[in-house]
């Protein structure tokens, strides 16, 4: 008796995909370890889900450091992965 593939057993199931929605700055909360010397600062920025929804970062996230007024800090990056 030959065994069934996988195909004809599983027949035209449809499947959802698995990958979750990209998330929202809403979602986001982030936090760093930087070191600094020779007015460059350095590290990696560590991103956490606060919403109760799964989501996910697609790409290269965009980021913009504010001064404790709020300002906008003039930074340059380099994307390493």
């Amino acid at each position: 008796m030959r065994n069934p593939d996988l195909a004809t057993l599983l027949g035209s199931v449809a499947y959802a995909d698995p990958s979750p929605p990209s998330c929202t700055a809403a979602q986001l909360s982030a936090s760093t370890s930087l070191q600094g010397a020779t007015q460059s600062i350095v590290g990696p920025i560590l991103f956490t889900n606060i919403s109760a929804t799964a989501c996910a970062i697609q790409g290269i996230p965009t980021v913009q450091l504010l001064d404790k007024n709020g300002a906008t800090l003039d930074a340059s990056q380099i994307n390493q992965t």
